[in-house]
């Protein structure tokens, strides 16, 4: 039998509100940007209104994961995109993944220094959840 060594994944979408992107609890702040990344379709979940704030906080306080480590983010990226993005810092992915957002939402965002794999996998995300919206989760 094997077993997992890598972290455990966020809980089920049932627990899902996206509110909990502006949580002050950095844990529960966690475990939704990880749902998040890890289910970008619930992206469109997160109202109009809401998004900036939602953005400039996934900038601001998502600083690290206790869920997320690079090994896992780099996966990710490569099942999710198919863009194979190394990096040695989970805010390199989530740089790339913030920007996504921001084109996918319409919301100017100018603080973003993004490498040409952290450009690919961004706009491999917008891509995606283009599709998401066009076809369904």
């Amino acid at each position: 039998r094997r077993r997992s060594k890598g972290p455990k994944r966020p809980a089920a979408p049932c627990d899902w509100d996206w509110e909990k992107l502006v949580a002050d609890d950095l844990s529960r702040l966690d475990s939704a940007w990880c749902m998040l990344l890890d289910t970008p379709g619930l992206a469109e979940e997160v109202p109009l209104e809401s998004r900036t704030a939602v953005l400039d906080c996934g900038f601001t306080c998502w600083t690290t994961s206790t869920t997320l480590t690079t090994t896992r983010c780099a996966v990710l990226f490569r099942r999710l995109l198919g863009v194979s993005m190394l990096s040695s810092a989970v805010v390199t992915y989530r740089d790339a993944f913030l920007f996504a957002l921001s084109v996918h939402w319409d919301v100017d965002v100018a603080r973003y220094d993004l490498s040409p794999e952290q450009s690919q996998a961004a706009f491999a995300l917008v891509d995606l959840l283009a599709a998401v919206l066009t076809y369904g989760r």
